[in-house]
């Protein structure tokens, strides 16, 4: 008996070493239950054997024959651990690979140069990446749970409440423009995309979208449209936008009956200080004249440099006809206080024409300019005879 005791504690032993190998290899709970297997067996064989020790009587269930099923079972048990064992370890292993995917996947989701987020039928956020509340300026606690449109511009929330309601049919919206505001109250535009998730039934479930910060591209679209209509050396309107500034303008006057005037200039003599001086200090000269013009005139005119040497300014709101000559009388002073300066080796003369818009009779920009330029030359022709 206690030879046959001897070889089960060592199968049992045995049984409860690989029981919690297989704990420590797969970290599978469901190994428990070989130990409690094990452990059944090891109390059940050891009561039987003491109950036959105290009383001096084998009373091992069926005798010898006992003591064998019990042996051959522990060792049947041990034996489906070690079969079971490898499958658990690859399934360990692909849950393993299954969580580093997972981790991956999130690392990308969080740190991506984007934003995203997932709004429920109710347009509350649900999940957010770090993007998200880095851009925003919030903890992602504080932006999980409330309503998207708490972080949009009033008009945007506008236009989203009516994208939203449209979903259901759209499914998808692709390149919208909004606007979102920051912590610090910074307003920056965004392109989003949307995609909705649907029930069976066709009911919007959540939405999930990309957001893309459109600041830089913005600016350089302004950048862009601004050096379409300015003039690079002078930072005044160029010929086009002059033109479509100014006949918006004329528009207004004729709805408003407002009072307008035109003028037109040209720098005297541009060629002259090219082949004298040199074109750098003709570029000067236009640099002088445009800041003369800037001095004169006030931000709500229209100031632009159309031509090489010619200039326009369209003035709105200017009271009588007489205001023409309160304008030449200015040019005149600022040309003389220019004329005065050491720092030129220039001599700046304008020749200007000025023209009344009359709302009654209504005429084009371009009828301005023509005969304000017939002025002009007037005015030219005047100084050279003298």
């Amino acid at each position: 008996m206690i030879f046959n005791l001897s070889i089960t504690m060592l199968l049992q032993c045995a049984l409860i070493f690989l029981a919690i190998r297989l704990i420590y290899v797969t970290g599978r709970h469901i190994s428990w239950i070989y130990i409690a297997i094990a452990f059944s067996l090891v109390a059940a064989w050891y009561a039987i054997s003491l109950v036959s020790l105290i009383s001096g009587r084998d009373i091992t269930p069926f005798g010898p024959p006992g003591q064998l099923a019990t042996i051959l079972a522990t060792a049947f048990t041990a034996l489906v651990l070690l079969l079971v064992q490898p499958v658990f370890s690859s399934m360990n292993r692909t849950e393993k690979a299954l969580r580093e995917s997972e981790k991956k996947y999130r690392d990308l989701y969080d740190n991506a140069p984007d934003m995203y987020y997932s709004l429920d039928k109710d347009r509350i956020i649900i999940d957010c990446n770090k993007t998200t509340a880095r851009m925003l300026g919030y903890a992602r606690e504080k932006i999980v749970g409330t309503p998207i449109t708490d972080f949009m511009t009033v008009e945007s929330k506008g236009l989203f409440e009516t994208t939203f309601k449209e979903l259901n049919e759209a499914k998808i919206y692709m390149n919208l423009e909004r606007e979102f505001v920051r912590k610090d109250g910074v307003v920056f535009p965004v392109i989003l995309n949307v995609f909705g998730e649907f029930d069976q039934l066709g009911k919007l479930i959540k939405t999930k979208t990309i957001a893309r910060d459109i600041t830089q591209r913005k600016a350089m679209e302004e950048k862009l449209r601004c050096l379409s209509v300015t003039d690079e050396l002078t930072g005044l309107l160029n010929r086009r936008g002059f033109f479509t500034l100014a006949d918006q303008q004329l528009k207004i006057a004729d709805r408003n009956e407002r009072s307008v005037f035109f003028l037109f200039a040209d720098l005297d003599d541009l060629k002259v200080i090219n082949d004298t001086y040199g074109h750098r200090e003709g570029d000067l000269a236009l640099f002088s004249t445009a800041n003369i013009l800037k001095e004169i005139f006030r931000d709500s005119d229209i100031i632009a440099r159309v031509g090489g040497d010619e200039f326009a300014v369209l003035m709105t709101d200017c009271g009588d006809k007489d205001f023409e000559e309160v304008v030449m009388e200015r040019i005149k002073e600022q040309i003389y206080l220019h004329n005065r300066e050491e720092l030129y080796r220039h001599i700046l003369s304008i020749s200007v024409g000025i023209v009344y818009y009359d709302h009654e009779e209504p005429c084009s920009i371009y009828d301005l300019v023509a005969k304000a330029d017939a002025l002009m030359f007037e005015h030219k022709k005047k100084k050279n005879a003298k």
